[in-house]
């Protein structure tokens, strides 16, 4: 991978680790994620599943639904998601039919289920796919054309507290 490259995913993971710290300042869970194309930025946003009550917003989703409307097209053809935790099933799907060929985050599946079992509560429950990003994408390399990087693990797991 090219310095230049490098220097956006750093820049651009950043954006998604303060959009998870103002999630988590309001009072919902700590993440965040952004989309870019290239150097520009589409959307970026925090997790709303508490905020909003409901377990579908989780801030992946709404940041391709804002990404897709910026760019006024269907498909997010050579965009980069950027996220502080390795997609759900739900949103890996969202990354898969936009388009998204990309996908940095920060820390894994793994990571969030070990989190879970020791800061899980009745109103912050975290529960990690049954199935990781990794290993769908690994058991369907013919259907799932998404590929996986890890970054600023540390700083991620940070944030969660």
């Amino acid at each position: 991978m090219n310095g230049m490259m490098q220097e956006l995913d750093r820049k651009f993971m950043e954006v998604a680790i303060n959009e998870a710290k103002k999630s988590k300042a309001r009072g919902d869970y700590a993440f965040g994620a952004a989309v870019a194309y290239g150097a520009e930025l589409l959307a970026m946003g925090g997790n709303r599943v508490r905020t909003k009550n409901d377990s579908t917003k989780h801030v992946e989703l709404e940041v391709i639904q804002y990404a897709v409307g910026q760019r006024m097209e269907r498909y997010l053809t050579g965009c980069t998601l950027y996220t502080t935790c390795e997609p759900c099933l739900m949103c890996l799907g969202a990354a898969h039919w936009a388009g998204i060929a990309r996908v940095v985050y920060g820390i894994s599946q793994d990571d969030l289920a070990e989190h879970g079992k020791t800061h899980s509560t009745s109103a912050f429950r975290y529960r990690p796919s049954p199935i990781s990003s990794r290993e769908l994408i690994r058991q369907c390399p013919d259907t799932i054309h998404i590929t996986l990087q890890q970054l600023m693990r540390d700083e991620c797991i940070a944030i969660l507290g």
